[in-house]
C-alpha cells in the first residue's frame, strides 16, 4: 500500500447522491491487486463491485487507512445497501486536515449542573453541579477559522438502549454522538456514516454488530450473543485465524513461510496465538503477509 498527498479530490456518491470533498493535505491510499483482495474478504465481505469501489475511494479522498480500522464496510442484510463506517475519530482526523479546524469542545450534562444553551449563536454555559445527577444528555461544538461554530445537543434517551457500551460508558457514547454530528456538520462529511451515529452499533473496547438477535465481535468475529439466528442474515465476520488464512491464500504462502514471516515480526509471541496481538499488531501481520508476494 503506498500513500500520496495530491489537491482535494472530490467523490460522487451515486447511492447516496452526495459529493465529498477532502482536505488537500488527505493522502490518497492506492492498493495492490493482492491488497484489495484481503480488504474485501475481511473488511468488506458481502459488498459489491461498486459498493467496494466506493469504499476505496472514500478511504482515499477522506484519508482513512482499511488496514488501519479507520474505515470498513458493513452489510447487515442480503439485499439492504452496504454501510461505509468510520468511528468519532475517523471524522476528527479529517476535520485535523483542514487548516482552517479550530478545535472540538464537548461534555456530558447530568441533572444539577448549570447548563444554558443557545442553537442559534452555538454559545453553552456549563458547569458541574455540587452533586451531579442521573445523565441528561451531551453537547459538542465544532469551531472552524473561517465559519460559524456548529453546535449541538443531543439526549440521552435518544440514543441509549442500555446495552453493550452503553451499560458501561454512557456519558462517554453520548459525547462521541454529539461530537460525529457537529464534526459532520461544520467539515462537510459525506458518504460516511459513524458507530456512534447509528443507535444499533456499540463503539467502545468492544465493535458489534446487533443484527435481529445475533451480536458478533467484529474484531474477532466471535458470535457473543444468539438468539437465534435467521437464515437471511449474512454470516459472521471472519475470524482472525479466518483471516490469517485468507491472506495467506492469497499470498501462496505456505505455513513454514508463515512462520518463519510471523517469527520475524513478533520474536517472542506463538504463531498460533492470533488473539495476544493487538489490534495494531494484527493489521500489520495481515500487511505483511499481503506484502510477501511482491
Amino acid at each position: 500500500m503506498t500513500t500520496a498527498t495530491p489537491g482535494a479530490l472530490a467523490v460522487a456518491s451515486k447511492t447516496a447522491g452526495t459529493v465529498a470533498l477532502a482536505a488537500a493535505a488527505a493522502p490518497i491510499f492506492t492498493f495492490t491487486d493482492e491488497q484489495k483482495a484481503l480488504l474485501r474478504n475481511t473488511y468488506a465481505k458481502g459488498a459489491t463491485e461498486d459498493e467496494f469501489a466506493l469504499y476505496l475511494q472514500l478511504a482515499g479522498t477522506y484519508g482513512l487507512d482499511p488496514f488501519a480500522r479507520e474505515i470498513w464496510c458493513i452489510k447487515l442484510k442480503a439485499g439492504d445497501p452496504a454501510l461505509i463506517m468510520t468511528s468519532r475519530d475517523g471524522y476528527l482526523r479529517i476535520a485535523q486536515r483542514d487548516p482552517n479546524f479550530v478545535g472540538l469542545h464537548a461534555a456530558a450534562v447530568r441533572e444539577g449542573d448549570v447548563f444554558e444553551f443557545e442553537p442559534a449563536t452555538g454559545n453553552v454555559v456549563h458547569k458541574f453541579g455540587a452533586k451531579r445527577g442521573p445523565l441528561i444528555g451531551a453537547w459538542a461544538i465544532a469551531k472552524h477559522k473561517q465559519r460559524e461554530p456548529v453546535a449541538r445537543f443531543v439526549s440521552i434517551t435518544e440514543y441509549n438502549k442500555g446495552t453493550g457500551a452503553w451499560a458501561t460508558y454512557a456519558s462517554a457514547m453520548i459525547e462521541k454522538v454529539a461530537e460525529t454530528i457537529v464534526l459532520k456538520r461544520q467539515f462537510g462529511i459525506n458518504g460516511l456514516v459513524t458507530q456512534e451515529e447509528l443507535g444499533t452499533m456499540d463503539a467502545i473496547d468492544v465493535e458489534v454488530i446487533r443484527d435481529k438477535g445475533r451480536v458478533v465481535e467484529v474484531e474477532t468475529g466471535e458470535v457473543i450473543e444468539d438468539r437465534g439466528t435467521p437464515s437471511d442474515l449474512p454470516p459472521a465476520p471472519p475470524s482472525r485465524a479466518q483471516q490469517v488464512k485468507s491472506a495467506c491464500t492469497l499470498a501462496d504462502l505456505k505455513r513454514p513461510a508463515y512462520n518463519a514471516l510471523f517469527e520475524a515480526q513478533f520474536p517472542t509471541m506463538d504463531p498460533t496465538d492470533l488473539g495476544s496481538l493487538s489490534s495494531e499488531q494484527f493489521v500489520d501481520l495481515l500487511v505483511a503477509i499481503a506484502d510477501s508476494k511482491k
